[in-house]
């Protein structure tokens, strides 16, 4: 039975099953309705239950709209609002649904779907429909038959529709690996699509990609927008085994620079042995004076240069 109370919106908690963390509020969804309160002040759609353990009311769905409410009116407002008599299992099987209307391409939210179901089930086993499903191969027709996983079965059965046993099978994969720190949490729940985040597990198993090569990958696989199986295979693989650097190659100076430059040497070699002569008489005769500049003077300063052109040269293999 329902019935319709008042109830303040500082009132309304969250659905218990539902981990704001890892099931985030769309911005854009919540701006359009506090636009759409504003302007008709229609937020209805808001289901919520009074639990026995608390002074408080728990929302099955419509986490947006109270959002919305809450960022309206901050200090809380009094909203009408159905209250049902609402199970755990009902309670999560609603949550599990408007997760999948909302979030059905984030692996995020699937794996935390899967992951508190699982858990749920875990602690009721009475919640299981069918206790002991048969493999496919052992079995005749359809109901009952669980193809990779019985545990992927019964929880896809329990959640009921638009959760095949193949989406919770790749889930449950996915979940055990991050727990055994094999595939980075961060990493794969960041791709776009369950798809992608079920080729990237694949993957990343085979080539053993550290957590900071995942991270790498899953940023440059989103960044190119290839997030289907081959593109990912193919960044994985780039990952893993980074193409070797290409050396650069020293550019051929031109035939009359290499010519002008052994000419040069030539000269300067020339030069140099004038020096030495010019040394040898200033050795013997003295200083003498050339243009108010000393002749040792003029020496020292020709053989500076002679050494810094020696060292371009030899920089250019001329000599």
């Amino acid at each position: 039975m329902i019935t319709r109370m008042k109830v303040n919106t500082k009132d309304l908690a969250p659905n218990p099953f539902r981990d704001i963390k890892n099931y985030p509020i769309n911005r854009e969804k919540l701006e359009n309705l506090k636009h759409s309160i504003s302007e008709t002040g229609f937020w209805d759609n808001i289901l919520a239950r009074k639990p026995s353990y608390a002074n408080y009311y728990e929302i099955a769905y419509g986490h947006h709209r109270l959002e919305a409410l809450r960022e309206l009116f901050p200090k809380g407002i009094d909203v009408e609002i159905p209250v049902k008599d609402l199970s755990d299992s009902l309670m999560l099987k609603i949550m599990a649904n408007e997760n999948l209307e909302q979030w059905s391409l984030s692996p995020g939210v699937i794996d935390e779907t899967v992951r508190v179901t699982k858990s749920f089930l875990d602690e009721h086993p009475e919640e299981i429909i069918t206790k002991e499903p048969k493999p496919h191969s052992s079995a005749n027709g359809t109901m009952g038959v669980y193809h990779k996983s019985p545990f992927a079965f019964q929880i896809a059965e329990f959640l009921g529709k638009g959760w095949s046993e193949k989406r919770v099978y790749n889930s449950l994969q996915r979940i055990k690996a991050i727990e055994d720190k094999v595939i980075d949490e961060k990493a794969v729940h960041s791709l776009p699509s369950s798809a992608a985040a079920d080729t990237f597990t694949k993957e990343v198993k085979k080539a053993k990609l550290t957590p900071s090569q995942q991270k790498k990958a899953a940023n440059k696989i989103i960044k190119s927008g290839n997030i289907g199986e081959a593109g990912i295979k193919a960044e994985i693989e780039l990952t893993k085994n980074p193409p070797k650097p290409t050396p650069k190659k020293k550019k051929k100076l031109p035939t009359d620079f290499d010519q002008s430059m052994a000419d040069l040497a030539s000269d300067i070699r020339r030069v140099n042995k004038g020096l030495d002569d010019l040394q040898r008489v200033l050795d013997e005769h003295g200083n003498v004076v050339v243009d108010k500049i000393t002749a040792v003077q003029l020496t020292a300063r020709m053989k500076s240069m002679y050494y810094k052109t020696e060292k371009i040269l030899k920089a250019s293999n001329q000599i």
